[in-house]
């Protein structure tokens, strides 16, 4: 292993053909820990800590804004883990620079962590306000990120996390106010669990559908699940979820305050999309998917004043015009395409989807109907004697 990083403000920078082999080493434990503040490792190939070793472990208070960029980790128990405190910690970057710099260069490169015995990333006991940004994290034994223990306000952005053993992200014993954007998750356990308590997660965000929408398909049981009376507040929000094996958005338990999703759901032939909702809903999002062609389109949205005494809507295709984009006409889904709905009341608790909605197709046209009748009718008679 690599010395502690205790002293701060150290900067680790190699190429990452270099190689930190960890199978000859008797007792592994981590291969780097870092206990201090503002230190930077760039490059660098972690391998073979496991079975009881990690790659890089960020822990205690003091360990604040470090940053780990362009790293590999595979072979290890847990590839990475932040905890006991550890706080504002850069694991991976986005691919503009954050302006943290270090050996020279802006850093801006996220991570991969593939093949470890358990855990991809884990973030525990109080490892709060950490951002995870652009990493590749897959086939992992368990999870591909856990966020536990109360580790509150992280941010997981663009990070693309496939083929775990266990969940994409799984959000367990109230850690709470997490944010979730721009993540892929598939052929993971769940794509997203939230359990335990935790509450107030934002998995995307209105009004950017295009940029801040997780794709979260075909996961092998569920693509959101959220469970347990104190789980509260979970709100999802303009996403690509659908082709989840058993189920895409799950709220059970008394989660999400049991909010109820629209009913009545209707695409009219003008494309107008009705439907009705329960009290308390604030926020109504309507979603388009087609199996067969892997297609998926966020049709639109209407925001219900809370004082009001409708319990309908109507979303016209005038209202789903985007206004960045005047002259391009809105979807109109056609008879193949599942047409689904959710609702969000004022407090971000999010509903499951609606039923498909029924799209209506117009009445066939009556055939040509021709009259004409002809008889005929010949009768003759003929005797003759000879």
């Amino acid at each position: 292993p690599l010395p502690p990083l205790s002293d701060g403000g150290t900067s680790i920078c190699v190429d990452q053909t270099i190689i930190l082999d960890g199978s000859r080493v008797a007792d592994r434990g981590s291969a780097l820990e870092i206990t201090s503040a503002d230190n930077v490792l760039k490059g660098l190939n972690i391998a073979n800590f496991s079975p009881n070793g990690h790659g890089i472990s960020i822990l205690g208070e003091d360990a604040t804004n470090n940053a780990i960029s362009g790293v590999g980790i595979q072979g290890c128990n847990v590839g990475i883990i932040v905890g006991e405190g550890a706080a504002n910690n850069h694991i991976g970057f986005n691919a503009m620079p954050q302006l943290i710099k270090a050996c020279g260069v802006y850093l801006g490169a996220g991570n991969t962590v593939s093949g470890n015995a358990a855990d991809g990333i884990i973030l525990l006991d109080e490892a709060n306000n950490n951002q995870l940004n652009n990493n590749l994290i897959y086939d992992n034994g368990d999870n591909g990120i856990i966020l536990a223990n109360d580790s509150n306000n992280n941010t997981l952005t663009n990070n693309q996390i496939w083929n775990n053993d266990g969940d994409g992200v799984l959000i367990m014993e109230t850690s709470n106010d997490s944010i979730l954007q721009g993540n892929t998750l598939f052929d993971n356990n769940h794509g997203i669990n939230i359990v335990g308590g935790s509450s107030n997660t934002q998995i995307g965000q209105i009004d950017a559908f295009a940029t801040m929408a997780n794709i979260i398909a075909i996961n092998r049981v569920y693509g959101v699940w959220v469970t347990g009376e104190t789980t509260m507040g979970n709100a999802i929000h303009e996403n690509q979820i659908f082709m989840n094996q058993t189920g895409d958005i799950i709220i059970e338990e008394g989660a999400n305050n049991e909010m109820t999703p629209p009913t009545d759901l209707t695409v009219h032939l003008n494309g107008d999309i009705t439907g009705a909702f329960a009290p308390g809903t604030t926020r109504i999002e309507i979603f388009m998917n087609n199996d067969t062609n892997f297609n998926f389109d966020f049709l639109g949205a209407i925001d219900i004043p809370v004082d009001t005494l409708e319990t309908t809507f109507i979303i016209t295709v005038e209202d789903r015009i985007d206004p960045e984009y005047p002259d391009v006409t809105p979807i109109t889904p056609l008879p193949l395409d599942i047409v689904r709905a959710t609702a969000t009341d004022g407090n971000g608790n999010t509903s499951p989807y609606s039923e498909p909605a029924t799209i209506l197709e117009p009445e066939p046209e009556p055939e040509g109907e021709g009259e004409g009748e002809g008889e005929g009718e010949g009768e003759g008679e003929g005797e003759g004697t000879l």
